[in-house]
């Protein structure tokens, strides 16, 4: 969906510091960044590493890719919502949801504008 990980460098600023270091095959050993003190269940994002955070696991990732549209231009970030239900630690989580829309919307796949199609089955 053309989206980068919440921790990735080219968001300025990061949605969240939980990525896990650039040394390979750590293990054990790894040396993450400055993940959030006392992360509790559903207070990162779909797209977020929180999980490996040593405070961390799979409860900590919220079903959320961080916003929602509420209407209007979608284009204008000021349009889309942060998830209420996701930690304090969260920048910004919206410009995920908005980026994934915009990057969907550009392709000439999709018209995101358009009439969902229906379908018809037929037997034979």
């Amino acid at each position: 969906f053309g989206a980068q990980h919440t921790h990735d460098e080219s968001r300025v600023p990061k949605v969240d510091s939980c990525g896990i270091t650039t040394v390979p095959n750590c293990g054990a050993n790894c040396v993450y960044e400055s993940c959030p003190a006392n992360m509790g269940a559903g207070d990162a994002t779909i797209m977020s590493y929180c999980h490996v955070c040593p405070d961390g696991n799979i409860d900590t990732i919220k079903m959320t890719f961080g916003g929602s549209w509420s209407g209007k231009d979608r284009t204008d970030i000021t349009n889309w919502n942060n998830n209420p239900n996701i930690g304090d630690f969260n920048n910004e989580a919206r410009r995920v949801s908005q980026g994934m829309w915009e990057y969907i919307s550009s392709q000439t796949c999709v018209s995101p504008n358009s009439a969902v199609p229906t379908q018809t089955c037929l037997q034979n």
